[in-house]
This record gives C-alpha cells, structure tokens and sequence, in this order.
C-alpha cells in the first residue's frame, strides 16, 4: 500500500484541498475496486481454460 505522502505526490496539485481522512478514504476506495478488478480478470482467464 502506498503512503499518503505518495498518494500527494501522485495528485500533484489536484489533492492539496484534500484531508488526510478524505485521501485516506479514496485510497481505500481505490485499493477495493483494484481488488474487484484482479477478481474479475483471475475470473475471466479461469474461463479460457
């Protein structure tokens, strides 16, 4: 998991009017759909074979 200083120097300018909480909280959010994601592609390629 990446840091919230990382996830400010990824934002860049568009995360400085973001709290801590508010980062924190799209950082988890967005750590859960990657989760949803790999799921749906470990699905897909299990249905190839």
């Amino acid at each position: 998991m990446i840091s919230l200083q990382k996830c400010r120097e990824i934002l860049g300018e568009k995360g400085k009017h973001l709290s801590d909480e508010q980062l924190e909280s799209y950082r988890k959010t967005m750590i859960e759909l990657a989760r949803i994601n790999m799921k749906i592609i470990q699905e897909q390629k299990n249905k190839k074979k």
